[in-house]
């Protein structure tokens, strides 16, 4: 059916071999932001590009789903790219009575302290820091697909 995608596990030479029977007019393209003008669905829908979904999780429409249910972001347009993001949250830090412990003026800059080798202890960092972890992105458990929209 036209517009529908499909996922799989076929390269493209491989799968358009098996579902273009024509070469001139292919039914099925990857869904690479390509240029579709003149094709069916062109026509149908007037979109001359089709979505570029390489790499990317596919999300489906919000159709005014509550916004804490669904997509914060509310209805947007099929096709529309949406950044990645993290919910806005904190994580605190406390000084765990470090304050209270060392310094009896309950401030730990300029104090002298011989349990840190005797110098200045200027900033409470020194002590506690909050290092970043993890990796390069956020993201759910995945296998990679190809993807497929027909076309014609």
């Amino acid at each position: 059916m036209l517009g529908n995608v499909q996922y799989s596990i076929l390269e493209p030479a491989t799968f358009f071999k098996i579902n273009n029977s024509c070469k001139e007019k292919p039914e099925w393209i990857l869904m690479d932001g390509q240029n579709i003008a003149g094709s069916e669905l062109f026509k149908l829908t007037g979109t001359s590009k089709v979505p570029d979904a390489r790499g990317l999780f596919i999300r489906s429409m919000n159709m005014d789903q509550d916004r804490k249910k669904g997509d914060a972001e509310g209805n947007r347009s099929v096709g529309q790219y949406q950044k990645d993001t993290f919910e806005s949250h904190t994580h605190p830090i406390t000084n765990l009575g470090l304050n209270n412990m060392l310094c009896p003026h309950n401030s730990l800059a300029g104090a002298e302290f011989s349990q840190f080798g005797g110098g200045q202890l200027k900033d409470i960092n020194q002590i506690i820091k909050n290092e970043p972890s993890g990796g390069n992105e956020t993201r759910p458990r995945n296998i990679a697909l190809y993807l497929y929209i027909k076309v014609n």
